[in-house]
């Protein structure tokens, strides 16, 4: 199976991510990484198996974009 999980680097996913990949799955996380609590902490979470595609970082990219510029409605 193929998962993509939102939020990857928080506690709760994380774990989740790690029960997905011990059984087998295909497992793409994304997370902002946003500074709710320490980043570092988050980026420690964030597995090495991950493989993020092109273009799931160029929708990241346009994404960030799109919301941080202070036109978009």
């Amino acid at each position: 199976m193929k998962a993509l999980v939102i939020g990857a680097a928080g506690f709760i996913d994380m774990h989740v991510c790690e029960r997905l990949l011990a059984r087998g799955d295909e497992v793409v996380d994304l997370d902002n990484l946003n500074d709710y609590y320490d980043v570092s902490l988050k980026e420690a979470r964030l597995t090495p198996a991950t493989a993020v595609n092109e273009g799931i970082q160029r929708f990241v990219e346009w994404y960030r974009g799109y919301y941080n510029n202070d036109t978009a409605a």
